[in-house]
C-alpha cells in the first residue's frame, strides 16, 4: 500500500512565524496551541490562502486579514466533544447539523471574544461554509453577500479538506480534486475565478510537499516540472509500488539525501512530539506517585522494626523480672534460681492462659505477614521506579531527536496567558 500520509513542510517555525507576521497575540496563540487536531488543517488552508491572495493580487490590507481568518476558521471546534474527533466513516446528515455545524458559530464567539480580529475576518470565518446559491450553513447567505475574502476562504478550505487524510477518508488525488472543485463551480456553490486559482496555487503546493516527502524518504528531486511532480504526487497515493520506481516511471530525476543531512520536520513530526511530551509527563506524574507509595512503605517498615525492637525489650525484661522472682533465699542465705512450685506458692496462677497464648502467637503471625505484604510490595515498586526513571530518560532523548516540535508542547502545557 502507498503511503497516504503526506508531509507538508509547514512546522512549527512555519506557525510560528505566521503568528508574529499576522500579529497573533500571546492569548490567541494559547487558543490556537489548544485546538486539537485540527491546527495542521488551518495552517495548510492559510499556507494556501496566502498563496492565493498573491495571486489575486488582494490589497495587504485584506490579504492579512484573509490570512488571520484563516488561520482561526475552525476555533470554534475547541467545543467538539472526544467522540467526534475519533469518529470514523461519514456523519449522517442529521449528525452534520446537529454537532458539526454549529462549529462557525462557536469560532465567531471565539474570535469576538478575543478581542483583536476585525468584523471582515470574523465574518469570514463565520461565513465559510456559505454558498453562492445559499445553500450552505448557517444563515444561508447568497453570492452577493460574501466577501471576495471569505468566497477565498471558502474554496481553500475545499481544497485542503479533499487533498488531506481525515479519520473518514483519505486524501484524494490533485485530479480528482480538480474534478470535485470544478463540480462545485458547475453547480454554482464556488467562485469561478477565485477556485481556479486556488487550484493553480494549490497544485504548486502540492508540486512543493511532494519535494519535502522525497526528501523524508531519502530521495533528493531534481525537477521543478510542476506538472510532473503532481503526478508522482498523485501515484504516491494510488500505486503500491516504491517511491523510486514511480519516479522513473514519470522521468523525475532525483538522487539520494546523505545520511548526515537535516530531516526535514513536517505534520507527523510535529504532532509525534507533542504525544511524546504528553507521554512523558504522564510517564513523570506515575513515577512521582511510585516514589510516595515507596516513602510511605518505607515509612510502615521503620515502624513495623521499631515496634518489634520494642517488644523484644519488653520479653527481655519480662524474663528478667521471672528470674527474680523465682530466686529465692535459703536458710544459710544462699539464693536458689528455679525453685519448686512450692517455694513460691501460687506463683503458677499469674501464666498465661492458653487462650492468651494462641491470641499473641495468631496477632504474631498476621503482623509477620502483614510485614512481608510490604516487603514484598516495596519490591516490585522499587524495580518499577527504576523502569520508569530509564524510561524518563529514553524520551528526553527522543524528544532531544525531533528538538524543534518541544517547544509547541511547552506553549500547550503552559497557563492561560493574562490580557
Amino acid at each position: 500500500m502507498a503511503k497516504k500520509e503526506i508531509l507538508f513542510p509547514q512546522d512549527l517555525a512555519y506557525k510560528r512565524e505566521m503568528f508574529k507576521r499576522l500579529e497573533i497575540s500571546p492569548e490567541s496563540q494559547y487558543k490556537f496551541n489548544t485546538l486539537p487536531d485540527y491546527k495542521t488543517h488551518s495552517l495548510r488552508v492559510t499556507r494556501l490562502a496566502t498563496k492565493t491572495g498573491e495571486k489575486l493580487n488582494l490589497p495587504i490590507k485584506n490579504h492579512k486579514s484573509l490570512q488571520r481568518a484563516a488561520l482561526f476558521h475552525d476555533i470554534g471546534k475547541l467545543d467538539f466533544k472526544p467522540w467526534i474527533f475519533e469518529h470514523e466513516g461519514n456523519f449522517t446528515s442529521e449528525d452534520r447539523k446537529k454537532y458539526l455545524n454549529p462549529h462557525v458559530k462557536h469560532s465567531k464567539a471565539v474570535m469576538e471574544n478575543l478581542n483583536e480580529f476585525s468584523p471582515q475576518e470574523i465574518k469570514s470565518a463565520y461565513h465559510h461554509h456559505e454558498k453562492l446559491d445559499g445553500s450552505g450553513y448557517l444563515q444561508g447567505l447568497t453570492e452577493d453577500q460574501l466577501s471576495r475574502e471569505t468566497k477565498t476562504l471558502t474554496s481553500c478550505d475545499i481544497f485542503e479538506a479533499i487533498t488531506a487524510d481525515r479519520t473518514y477518508q483519505g486524501p484524494k488525488t490533485y485530479e480528482k480534486t480538480k474534478e470535485i472543485m470544478i463540480s462545485n463551480v458547475e453547480k454554482n456553490k464556488i467562485d469561478k475565478d477565485i477556485t481556479l486559482t486556488v487550484m493553480e496555487s494549490g497544485k504548486e503546493l502540492l508540486a512543493a510537499d511532494m519535494v519535502q516527502q522525497a526528501k523524508v524518504q531519502g530521495y533528493r528531486l531534481k525537477s521543478n516540472d510542476i506538472n510532473k511532480l503532481v503526478e508522482v504526487y498523485d501515484e504516491t497515493l494510488t500505486a503500491s509500488e516504491d517511491l523510486s520506481k514511480i519516479l522513473k516511471k514519470k522521468g523525475v530525476d532525483y538522487e539520494m539525501v546523505k545520511e548526515n543531512e537535516v530531516k526535514v520536520v513536517g505534520a507527523n513530526d510535529k504532532e509525534k512530539a507533542v504525544n511524546l511530551k504528553r507521554q512523558l509527563n504522564e510517564t513523570k506524574k506515575e513515577y512521582k506517585n511510585t516514589k510516595n507509595r515507596l516513602e510511605k512503605i518505607d515509612k510502615y517498615l521503620a515502624e513495623i522494626n521499631s515496634f518489634k525492637k520494642l517488644q523484644s525489650n519488653i520479653k527481655d525484661t519480662c524474663k528478667d523480672g521471672e528470674n527474680d522472682i523465682h530466686q529465692v533465699r535459703t536458710e544459710d542465705g544462699q539464693l536458689r534460681t528455679n525453685p519448686n512450685k512450692d517455694d513460691i506458692g501460687k506463683s503458677s496462677e499469674t501464666d498465661k492462659t492458653k487462650e492468651e497464648k494462641l491470641m499473641e502467637t495468631n496477632e504474631e503471625k498476621l503482623s509477620k505477614s502483614k510485614e512481608e505484604q510490604f516487603r514484598k510490595e516495596r519490591k516490585q515498586l522499587a524495580n518499577k521506579a527504576a523502569a520508569l526513571k530509564q524510561k524518563i530518560v529514553k524520551m528526553h532523548t527522543m524528544l532531544k531527536k525531533v528538538a524543534d516540535p518541544i517547544q509547541d508542547s511547552k506553549t500547550m502545557d503552559s497557563p492561560m496567558p493574562k490580557r
